[in-house]
Formats: C-alpha cells, sequence, structure tokens
C-alpha cells in the first residue's frame, strides 16, 4: 500500500473512531449499532449498506442495517448462505470476504444474488468481528465488484467495530441484569407484604413459581408487579403461580 493511501487509511480510522464513540458513550447499544453501520458505509469505498448479524447458539439474528431493505439480504444469507455464513464456518486470515453476485457467485447462492441484484448490491462482503465469546459479522453491499483495498479497509474497520460492539453489549448486558434484580427486589417486596413472610421466603416463592411454570425467574416478577398493578395491590392471597 502506497504511503498516500496509509496515510488516507489512517485518517479514515481515526475519524471512524471518533464518530463511534461520540459522547464517549457506548450505552445505548442501538445507537451503536447504527453508528457502527454509518461508518461503514462511509469507510469502505464500493459499500452503498451495511448490516450486523449476530450468530448465537446455531441461530442468527440481525442487530442492525442501514438502509433497511439490507436487513432482507442479511436473512437471506442467514438462510440460504453467502460470504457472512462462510466466514462463520471458517473466519479467514484477514477477516474479510467478498463475493462478486452478479458473476462467478451467482450460482453459488441463486436466492442472495437474485435479491441482491434487484435491490441494486450485486456486491457482498462479510467481515468476520473479533467479539470475545461471540460470533459477530459486519455485512457489506456495494454496487460494484469490491477490490483486495476494500476487504483490508474493512478487515481492519472490524477491529474498531468489533471494540466498540463488545463494550455496548457488555454494557446493555450489565443493565439488563440491574433492571431484573431491581424488578426481583420489588417482587420479594410485594410477597413479604401479602404473606408476611421474610426476604428469604419470599424469594424462594418466585423460585418456585419460576420453576413450575418454566418462566424465567425475572419475568416472574415482571408479571406479579403487573398483577398488583392491576388489582391495585387489593388481592391479598394469591401466590405468584396460582
Amino acid at each position: 500500500m502506497a504511503e498516500h493511501d496509509l496515510e488516507q487509511l489512517v485518517g479514515a480510522l481515526r475519524g471512524g473512531s471518533v464518530e463511534i464513540l461520540a459522547d464517549r458513550s457506548v450505552r445505548d447499544l442501538d445507537d451503536t449499532v447504527r453508528r457502527l453501520l454509518r461508518v461503514a458505509i462511509a469507510m469502505v469505498p464500493g459499500a452503498l449498506g451495511a448490516g450486523l448479524i449476530a450468530w448465537e447458539e446455531g441461530a442468527a439474528r440481525s442487530l442492525g442495517a442501514l438502509p433497511g431493505g439490507i436487513g432482507h439480504l442479511d436473512r437471506l444469507q442467514v438462510e440460504g448462505g453467502g460470504p457472512a455464513a462462510d466466514v462463520v464456518d471458517d473466519p479467514p486470515s484477514l477477516g474479510a470476504v467478498s463475493a462478486d453476485l452478479a458473476g462467478e457467485d451467482h450460482e453459488r447462492w441463486p436466492r442472495l444474488a437474485a435479491a441482491a441484484g434487484d435491490a441494486g448490491y450485486p456486491a457482498a462482503m462479510a467481515v468476520h468481528l473479533a467479539v470475545p465469546d461471540h460470533v459477530r459479522v459486519l455485512t457489506l453491499y456495494g454496487a460494484g465488484t469490491f477490490t483486495d483495498r476494500d476487504r483490508t479497509v474493512a478487515a481492519l474497520y472490524g477491529l474498531q467495530a468489533a471494540a466498540a460492539l463488545h463494550g455496548a453489549e457488555h454494557v446493555a448486558q450489565l443493565g439488563r441484569a440491574l433492571e431484573s434484580r431491581d424488578v426481583i427486589g420489588q417482587a420479594k417486596g410485594v410477597l413479604r407484604e401479602r404473606f408476611g413472610i421474610d426476604d428469604g421466603a419470599a424469594f424462594e416463592m418466585l423460585v418456585s413459581s419460576s420453576q413450575s411454570t418454566n418462566i424465567k425467574l425475572a419475568d416472574v416478577a415482571r408479571w406479579l408487579l403487573e398483577e398488583t398493578a392491576v388489582r391495585g395491590g387489593s388481592d391479598a392471597t394469591r401466590r405468584p403461580d396460582g
């Protein structure tokens, strides 16, 4: 890579970092994903759309896509294969692979190729994000063939994206845990008041209800709080498992 190109790349990566971490915050996962996708489209030459796919326990789901129609192409990759599935099954050393959906890869993934062509994206690329303990893939779609330089830029950007995404997902997980703890604490308070029991006995009631109904403990607690709100706290005899 020529020195001029290298300077441009470093400058773009630096600008990408500023955009991703705007307001010095990764507290909102959805907002972080949107930023990651916007920067990916801006940074990778030829990229017109981008998506983010999460693989968990053999299943995949979209974390976001820009523009909206890209989500359909990501789903086709999950269902029928594409470069995104390829980097999951066999992560490349560079971290990114591309596909010419209008040419040599048309027959390999006909459904994806047809849909992408109709949408104006005959080229696709997937970047394996090195997120600890998770499988995340950044997808890119363009109107022309992605070059080796495009793949290099995308792979380097993927390092930034992985770090930001890991931080945002970790913060979101902590937030959900704190919310669940708060909900469970409120539910125990309801049971203590209703039945005149201590904190331990109230927790055991919630656990028993969770096990007998096969519903998560936090969801049982939420149901109890909702039921209490609907009844105005007047029902002092009903247990959370009925």
